[in-house]
């Protein structure tokens, strides 16, 4: 029965996971590259600072964001729907192939 779980809940959400994760992160690298071309155009040198200081916050959560992405990515090849598929078409080759590739 946990094998059971785990094989088809726990993978369920590896996708999901993965688009939010990207979703957040370039929503950030927008708002740091506003803040970025805020303090380079920014005549006061204290305010530069401040939205460069602001720009760095949000690299670091950017980069902690990135890091389980690979983690998810093999774990989305593990999930239901992703074996139905191999089952369903075998080895064939799609035209298009819009899986995610790990």
């Amino acid at each position: 029965m946990a094998v059971l779980v785990s094989f088809t809940v726990f993978p369920l959400f590896a996708t999901l996971e993965i688009e939010n994760r990207v979703n957040y992160c370039l929503l950030n690298l927008q708002d740091m590259q506003t803040m970025i071309t805020r303090a380079f155009l920014c005549q006061d040198k204290m305010d530069a600072e401040v939205w460069l200081t602001e720009a760095s916050t949000i690299e670091q959560m950017v980069i902690k964001a990135i890091g389980p992405i690979h983690m998810k990515l093999t774990e989305a090849g593990l999930e239901p729907s992703r074996c139905l598929q191999y089952i369903f078409n075998g080895r064939r080759r799609h035209i298009i192939d819009l899986t995610i590739q790990g």
